[in-house]
């Protein structure tokens, strides 16, 4: 968090900004800005050791892969012979949508830090109607690299407890520490966070830091940005809006920064939204100063059918052609133009120098390379078509296009391409394609491919010819491949939907390996009736090691490819999902490298829990007894309302509440737990809340593979909007238990908001609960447990309390509801009180009566509590426990304990939890008086004024804009800050952090 100022050139060179030669030894690559230099032609031309004759499948894989904490939509950074580590080495820098930056060996995948930004804005925030990016929206526009500075620029969302903002850091490649001034949260009117979205990659040039902003989903008033800041104090210098009397105008461009010519003039492209031509422009190409001031301007002629219709202009950004005269995009109308860069023309399509039509939209931009065979070439790969070459003549474009690839996607987006060549030859265009599906609402699978730039028929690699070794699963939207030095790097979505992501590396695959030795200490563990956890010791060998994973039903088995449920794992830890219920199994682990795979490991075994005979889904919403909130669910995205639901036409209903809630669009639900084989019937809940025609709506639904409803209707089936009618079909599990429910649109979009999986009876009433008892395990926690309530459905539970005996259950004494298992932990009650116990079951036939009544009392109040927070137990200081939110930090340094009285251990001061956080410590007397003492130490900063903070305890505000460096007076010095306090009416501390400038931190708490 100190920063060193760096000098920025006042033009930046069109096409080797961010190829820069290292001389160590031989001549390294570094990638600092997307899509390799400004003119985004996409271009390594500095590739010596990847040629088309060894990208083959025998000689080019999978070298590792490193799951981060979520999606990649940022391109991968490379910067070699950094000073990082206790050495130098070579780093790719990752960015992922939960805010987080990671600094990566490029050889090897080691972590050498993680930057975590703050809290992101999400989905969630946004509210429905959109997921364009599911889950979280943290970073998604690729950072720039200024090597000089040593400084990582990067755009991150921010959810400040409900405060939403978009925050410009500048971060030490070398540490990920902010640098000083760093961050500053970008602002201006009209840019509201919840209504936009930093999706284009940022950029350096003419001594700024520009930055795009599109919108989020076309929701509310949003504008097209774009900002200059100036790089060494983060100060903002100058903003263009694309729509200031308007709406809309937003600078998407699928990802792709802005282009810079050598006169250091940007270009970009807009969306859809106002047009006046003087000030707002939709649908047009930009070009701005250095200053940011309008140039000149090009709008695409029906301007206004593609506003209506939705058919950006910008669903992919200029590429700027060598040596620079002209600008190539192509729109989501499939239509695009070569434009004149030293002359626009401002509107209509005869201005341009050749109009193209392509067989779909192009996202992101073309790839350029100047062919040692064939000449200049332009590449596309849009959606609704195949890959293409087109010759560039100095002016247009050869039409039709010269070449075109073997393989047609219909998908959204189609590919995002890089190229590598070493100068004019062995070109490669690598495409980060779409395997299968659309990706434009959920994660679908993807592919890494190569072809020779110079006859793309030819297909020299793709990650799936040998799936096993290479893949890297989902595919990442926005996700340019980044070539240098002879690997390639690929940002991918992980395996789940949301909240998982990757980096894969591949290169020339090592031929001087061992084999590795083979895996020790394997161990299962079931951790429900579906999934069995395995954990091992490492195997060793000379190069990187996968692990490929075995399972059986039979003790002693024999590893083989029928048995093998797993490779190119490389952690010491697996899942197994896909167990089935009441069942022991076996499993084997081997270590593979190049030169081939272990022995195998020894065998761990695991039984898994018993089979379930039902479950119940609220689809899209949260838990609604007996439903439980949405689980199992893969792709979609969900909605909400408030819409009266006439349940009159169907038997056994699900609460009104489910049917206000839904999961749309395309997704799959996989539900695991049962019997293999055994029958149940499965139960799909719908309500038409939309639309008010029959054929409006119209998807298929198939159960384990077998179409169930084809062109389903649900208006035409309830007969009304707002009606809610149920499917139902009697259903085998399959093999591994579950039931496979696939949701696919033909007209707008699928729709369910309820599924229930039952034992095939009429649904009873379940029986009261029995046998409930309830034990105290602290002075604020009560753990009760009962015997199962008997029903032919899924039944859930319904918690009851109150501290007077013989009490009648009702909503005003509920604490639980949707309750799946037959246990509950009451926590945050208060000390030495009795409280008394009912559990109700629950489901879609009627609530049970009550249980049998139990009681117990919590434990006497403490009187004291040291926590150690951030770091481990330091007596008489136990670890951190009882907080919410933050993260931890730990260092040696030295901490100055002469200034305070009673200072804890030196150990807790070399440890903290900063940025924002809470902690909730129970087990107190309420209203009991206790002292609560913060204990501090500066650990980073040498000036005061650079971390500011606020404390609360139990809803007061203890410290305001506190500063620790001020308070201590030096930098690694101790400071105690005291507060008489009562618990609060649960016999709780509630002690909030909130940071004002920079992030929060505490070392230790003390309750006495």
């Amino acid at each position: 968090m100190n920063k060193q100022p760096g000098l920025l050139p006042s033009c930046l060179s069109l096409l080797v900004v961010a190829l820069v030669a290292v001389a160590v030894g031989s001549a390294q690559v570094s990638v600092v800005t997307q899509r390799n230099d400004l003119g985004r032609t996409g271009q390594n031309l500095n590739e010596t050791t990847l040629t088309t004759s060894n990208v083959n499948v025998n000689q080019f894989g999978l070298l590792f892969k490193v799951s981060v904490d979520n999606q990649v939509y940022a391109q991968p950074l490379v910067v070699p012979n950094v000073s990082i580590g206790g050495g130098v080495h070579n780093v790719v820098y990752v960015a992922t949508t939960s805010n987080s930056v990671y600094a990566l060996d490029a050889d090897t995948g080691t972590q050498y830090w993680r930057m975590n930004l703050g809290t992101p804005i999400s989905n969630a925030n946004y509210g429905t109607g959109c997921v364009d990016i599911n889950g979280n929206a943290g970073i998604v526009g690729t950072p720039v690299i200024d090597t000089t500075a040593g400084t990582l620029y990067v755009v991150n969302s921010l959810n400040n407890g409900g405060a939403y903002s978009f925050m410009l850091h500048a971060l030490s490649i070398t540490t990920g520490a902010e640098k000083t001034g760093s961050p500053v949260q970008i602002t201006n009117t009209g840019l509201t966070a919840l209504t936009q979205n930093q999706r284009g990659g940022l950029t350096l040039a003419n001594g700024n830091v520009l930055i795009p902003f599109s919108s989020h989903c076309d929701m509310g008033t949003y504008h097209g940005f774009l900002f200059a800041y100036n790089p060494s104090t983060l100060a903002k210098v100058a903003v263009f809006n694309a729509s200031p009397t308007g709406n809309g105008d937003s600078l998407w461009m699928s990802g792709l920064g802005p282009s810079v010519d050598s006169s250091g003039n940007i270009y970009f492209a807009t969306g859809n939204g106002t047009w006046d031509g003087v000030s707002n422009f939709s649908e047009s190409v930009i070009k701005l100063s250095p200053s940011l001031a309008l140039a000149d301007w090009f709008t695409a002629g029906n301007h206004a059918s593609l506003d209506s219709g939705d058919l950006d202009l910008n669903t992919s950004g200029p590429l700027l052609i060598p040596p620079g005269g002209r600008l190539f995009l192509i729109g989501k109308s499939a239509t695009g133009y070569v434009l004149n860069s030293a002359n626009l023309g401002h509107v209509g399509d005869a201005s341009a120098v050749q109009t193209i039509t392509l067989g779909g939209a192009l996202h992101g931009s073309a790839a350029y390379w100047n062919s040692g065979v064939n000449g200049p070439e332009v590449y596309t790969w849009a959606q609704n078509d195949n890959l293409r070459a087109f010759k560039f003549n100095g002016s247009s474009l050869t039409t039709p296009s010269f070449q075109t690839g073997p393989d047609f996607i219909s998908g959204e987006p189609g590919a995002y391409l890089s190229i590598s060549a070493n100068g004019n030859s062995n070109g490669i265009v690598w495409a980060n394609a779409v395997l299968s599906g659309n990706a434009n609402h959920s994660s679908v699978p993807g592919a890494l491919r190569a072809f020779d730039a110079n006859n793309v028929a030819t297909e020299l690699w793709n990650n799936q010819q040998d799936a096993s070794r290479d893949t890297c699963n989902n595919f990442a939207k926005n996700g340019y491949p980044t070539i240098a030095n002879g690997k390639v790097y690929l940002g991918s979505f992980g395996t789940a939907n949301t909240g998982s992501g990757q980096l894969c590396a591949y290169g020339l695959l090592p031929t001087n390996c061992t084999i590795p030795t083979a895996p020790t200490g394997v161990s299962a563990t079931a951790v429900s009736n579906s999934q069995v956890n395995l954990s091992w010791t490492a195997s060793t060998a000379s190069c990187a090691v996968s692990y490929n994973i075995y399972r059986s039903t039979t003790s002693g088995f024999t590893p083989s490819t029928t048995n093998q449920i797993a490779t190119a794992v490389f952690a010491t830890t697996f899942s197994d999902t896909n167990a089935a219920p009441a069942t022991t199994y076996f499993y084997i682990v081997e270590g593979v490298d190049a030169a081939g795979a272990s022995s195998p490991s020894n065998q761990a075994t695991a039984t898994t829990g018993s089979a379930i005979t039902s479950i119940a889904i609220n689809a899209g919403g949260p838990a609604v007894s007996p439903f439980l909130a949405d689980v199992d669910f893969n792709g979609g995205a969900t909605i909400t309302h408030a819409n009266t639901i006439d349940l009159t036409g169907v038997t056994n209903p699900a609460p009104m509440a489910v049917y206000q809630t839904g999961r749309d669009a395309n997704f799959t639900y996989t539900i695991p737990g049962f019997a293999a084989g055994s029958s149940q019937t499965v139960r799909l809940h719908f309500a038409e809340t939309f639309w008010s025609a029959a054929g409006s709506r119209l998807f298929n639904v198939s159960i384990n593979g077998t179409q169930v409803l084809t062109n389903f209707d649900i208006f035409a089936a309830a007969g009304a909007k707002n009606k809610a009618v149920i499917e139902q079909f009697t259903e085998p599990a399959n093999s591994n238990g579950q039931y496979v429910i696939q949701f696919t649109s033909v007209k707008d979009n699928s729709l369910v908001s309820g599924i229930e999986i039952t034992s095939g009876a009429s649904c009873t009433v379940p029986s009261a609960p029995s046998a409930l008892s309830a034990t105290a395990t602290s002075s604020s926690q009560i753990n009760l447990s009962w015997t199962a309530s008997t029903s032919s459905c899924a039944v859930t539970y319904n918690v009851f309390r109150s501290t007077t005996s013989g009490f009648t259950p009702s909503s005003s004494n509920q604490i639980a509801s949707g309750v799946s298992t037959t246990s509950f932990s009451n926590t945050g009650l208060t000390a030495s009180t009795t409280y008394f116990y009912l559990v109700e079951a629950t489901n879609s036939a009627g609530t049970s009566g009550p249980s049998n009544q139990a009681s117990a009392t919590t434990q006497a109040g403490t009187s004291s509590i040291q926590i150690n927070a951030g770091g481990p137990a330091v007596s008489p200081f136990v670890a951190d426990e009882d907080f919410a939110g933050g993260a931890t930090i730990s260092h040696a340094n030295t901490i100055d304990l002469s200034g305070v009285t009673n200072p804890a251990p030196m150990a807790v001061y070399q440890t903290g939890r900063d940025a924002n956080f809470t902690y909730t410590i129970p087990g107190f007397t309420a209203g009991s008086s206790h002292t609560v003492r913060l204990h501090f130490a500066e650990t980073y900063w040498s000036s005061a004024g650079s971390r500011l903070f606020n404390v609360s305890i139990n809803g007061t505000q203890v410290l305001t804009n506190f500063d620790i460096f001020a308070t201590a007076g030096a930098k690694n010095k101790a400071v105690i800050e005291q507060f008489a306090e009562p618990a609060n009416s649960s016999g709780q501390y509630v002690i909030q952090f909130t940071t004002v400038k920079d992030n929060s931190l505490v070392s230790g708490i003390e309750i006495q």
